[in-house]
């Protein structure tokens, strides 16, 4: 009547895990656009709603945010850029009905990550759902410096194709620190790593032991100032640095550890097979 629509069925039960800090939940959100006579389309998102068991410093709660964002960017092999976080204290409430209520605090920023509009990449099944999510979390608490750095070489589109292999492989050192103690060469580290990642990675590179000296070489060279590469051309340093984040990201994978159709799932992945021809290109 009158060009409105009503949505008569029940929104889909939130997907809700116990967390460290407290409880997280994935809800459905659901709604109209158009102007209801010309056009009307039924729209419908999700969303993360953590509750936590008591009031977290806002730079804790930023960074199980970013965790999340990262994990879906990771996911979804594109940048997962924050449409809306919005936060509530129990100070911040207003009285209404003879009873307080919270009021919403959204949180403005210029974030880093921006959409892009590619559309593939894991499903929520695939993943393990909500427990999936949790395993992620866990890890990546631990890991979360080394994976900040390398998630921001995708989230920034100005850096130099250099930078970000010395910013990843960097990530990819520190990330063995915190695994494995001890002192041990970057060829060493890089080795070990690869063989946590397994069989997708070696399928990646092709020949493990160049790729392991193109990465120590190019690393080398821009940290220590050394000027154009001798040994390897924009294109072999692009390729080398994007096989470093395919590295760190099985990595993290494998220690939630991931289900296998995760690993299935990236070797199909479009970007992956991009960089495993261009790296047998450039040997």
């Amino acid at each position: 009547h009158g060009g409105r629509w009503v949505i008569s069925s029940n929104p889909i039960e939130p997907f809700s895990v116990p967390i460290r800090q407290g409880t997280l939940r994935l809800e459905q959100t659901r709604g109209s656009a158009g102007d209801g006579i010309t056009s009307l389309t039924l729209t419908q998102g999700a969303y993360f709603h953590g509750e936590f068991n008591g009031t977290l410093p806002l730079d804790d709660v930023v960074d199980l945010t970013s965790d999340l964002q990262d994990l879906v960017s990771i996911g979804a092999d594109r940048s997962a850029a924050f449409e809306r976080f919005v936060l509530w204290h129990p100070d911040f409430s207003v009285e209404r009905g003879g009873r307080p209520r919270r009021q919403p605090i959204e949180y403005l920023a210029e974030w880093n990550a921006q959409p892009d509009r590619k559309k593939h990449g894991l499903t929520f099944a695939e993943l393990g759902g909500m427990d999936g999510v949790a395993s992620w979390l866990a890890v990546a608490s631990k890991y979360r410096t080394m994976l900040s750095h390398v998630m921001n070489t995708k989230y920034e589109r100005r850096m130099f194709v250099q930078d970000r292999l010395l910013d990843r492989v960097a990530a990819l050192e520190g990330f063995h620190r915190a695994w494995k103690a001890g002192r041990k060469s970057l060829l060493t580290r890089l080795e070990e790593l690869i063989d946590l990642a397994g069989l997708p990675f070696e399928e990646l590179v092709g020949d493990v032991s160049d790729w392991c000296r193109r990465a120590k070489d190019e690393r080398n060279n821009v940290a220590h100032h050394k000027g154009r590469s001798v040994h390897q051309s924009g294109g072999d340093v692009l390729f080398t640095a994007e096989a470093a984040y395919w590295l760190f990201v099985l990595c993290m994978l494998r220690l939630m550890p991931a289900p296998s159709a995760v690993f299935d799932h990236i070797i199909r992945c479009p970007r992956f097979e991009w960089v495993k021809e261009g790296l047998r290109g450039t040997t």
